[in-house]
């Protein structure tokens, strides 16, 4: 199963979960019904902000890990103390989140002595779509997954209502 599809079974769950239609998560996440359709049935690509604003409408905290280290929250994570949460669209807040993710991009880049050139060929991409989106395009999902993958990197997505993880359960982790 492709990393995408795995991700849309566990937006799926979670959707559940929270006992939102695919009317109403569309709504919350900024985006139309048809396109929830579409990613579902595996018609449409999913684009990086999509993926963050349907994130955030299921309530789930995103994280960049280390492919292979243990997720540990901070002590406190979760609800208690943090801005409340922002009411309909996340598609604005997704885009707003779009930076700092480049941004430590760039940052690991620095930190391993990497050129784009050397991201590009270890994520399988053309160098000009990896740039592109550092300069601030958008990506797919899969390619920002290839991006992860060559830096060793994974995502994690945790439900914000968690106050860290509870013993026992699995983290969410896609690489």
């Amino acid at each position: 199963m492709k990393t995408l599809e795995k991700i849309l079974n566990y937006f799926t769950t979670r959707q559940a979960e929270l006992g939102l239609t695919d009317y109403a998560l569309a709504r919350k996440a900024g985006i139309s019904p048809q396109a929830i359709s579409g990613y579902k049935s595996g018609k449409y690509g999913m684009r990086l902000d999509t993926l963050l604003a349907l994130a955030g409408a299921l309530r789930l905290n995103f994280f960049l890990v280390p492919r292979g280290d243990e997720l540990r929250l901070p002590e406190g994570t979760g609800d208690a103390g943090q801005a409340p949460e922002p009411e309909g669209n996340y598609i604005a807040a997704a885009r707003m989140a779009l930076p700092v993710i480049r941004q430590f991009i760039r940052e690991e880049l620095n930190a391993r002595g990497w050129s784009l050139y050397r991201l590009a060929k270890n994520a399988g991409l053309n160098r000009t779509d990896v740039k592109n989106f550092l300069d601030g395009g958008n990506i797919s999902v899969r390619n920002f997954m290839r991006i992860l993958a060559a830096m060793d990197m994974g995502l994690a997505l945790i439900p914000k209502e968690s106050a860290g993880l509870p013993p026992g359960a699995s983290r969410i982790f896609f690489n």
